[in-house]
């Protein structure tokens, strides 16, 4: 099976995902925070040798089955996850699992996280990750309606949770405005887009 540009960013996604928690290892606890309470304070931990690669590791498994799965499902099956999007999908769980161990690896390392950050990380990694879905989404779904306010939508999320993501000690107040305006323009798109599919229905029929 051939590559195609997805998988080869899912791929580099893992293999960065994996380098940084590499580079980062002597210096994570023994024990790793992989849970919190509503206050943003750890309450659940692993050891340091399982915490510190499940998430690159389950990374790279979903990828090989979403990729690979097929070759041993009956043909038609097998037809059916040919023809489906699978490496974009790779690709958007790649994503994901790599903001998720950039939020457990911050936690680790950051001890402990206030509420402004732990909210503002969450925020941040959550604008990342619908970004990165719809951008992929309106890319590859091809003929899909409103596809170019998607991948704007898609931009928009990701450059917003870029900016909270590497301001994560800004103040709840500054986290309120930007989550705000967020939805101000996000709402307004989604009524422009809304009028728009509107006259296209009244014109088909």
């Amino acid at each position: 099976m051939k590559l195609k540009a997805a998988d080869h960013l899912s791929l580099g996604t893992i293999a960065g995902t994996g380098i940084l928690t590499a580079a980062l290892y002597a210096r994570l606890p023994d024990r790793i925070p992989m849970h919190f309470d509503i206050h943003g304070e750890a309450n659940g931990w692993m050891a340091r040798a399982i915490g510190a690669w499940l998430f690159p590791a389950l990374s790279l498994g979903l990828w090989l089955l979403l990729r690979f799965g097929g070759l041993i499902l009956p043909l038609t099956w097998k037809e059916r996850m040919m023809a489906s999007p699978t490496a974009a999908v790779g690709a958007i769980f790649a994503a994901l699992f790599a903001a998720v161990q950039g939020l457990v690896l911050y936690a680790a390392l950051v001890q402990p996280p206030t509420v402004a950050v732990s909210s503002g990380l969450i925020l941040g990694v959550f604008w990342v990750v619908s970004g990165i879905m719809d951008f992929f989404t309106g890319v590859f779904v091809r003929d899909m309606p409103r596809r170019g306010w998607v991948i704007f939508t898609g931009i928009l999320g990701f450059v917003a949770g870029l900016i909270v993501l590497f301001q994560p000690a800004i103040s709840l107040f500054t986290l309120a405005w930007v989550l705000g305006i967020w939805l101000i323009i996000y709402g307004t798109m989604e009524i422009v887009a809304s009028f728009s599919v509107r006259k296209l229905a009244a014109a088909a029929a």
